[in-house]
């Protein structure tokens, strides 16, 4: 079992964003569960997130499925070799 965060778009919007607290809320108790994180906000925050998302918002775009899918096999590749 392996928890994937999956940032909304308008976590971004703001720095001062109430997501955040949330987020980091929920990854507190998902670590306090024992149970490992693949955190995309790593990935999607990293430069500029607007590539990430299409230009009037919503859900990810073509980039940013690519850049967490890639993130999640890079995981798996690292899980794997333990």
């Amino acid at each position: 079992l392996v928890f994937v965060y999956l940032p909304d778009g308008g976590i971004y919007a703001s720095p001062d964003s109430p997501l955040y607290k949330t987020r980091d809320e929920v990854l507190l108790m998902v670590r306090s569960l024992g149970i490992p994180i693949i955190d995309a906000d790593k990935v999607l925050s990293s430069g500029d997130h607007r590539r990430f998302f299409p230009a009037n918002g919503g859900h990810y775009n073509a980039e940013g499925y690519r850049a967490i899918s890639q993130e999640i096999i890079a995981y798996m590749i690292r899980f794997r070799a333990k």
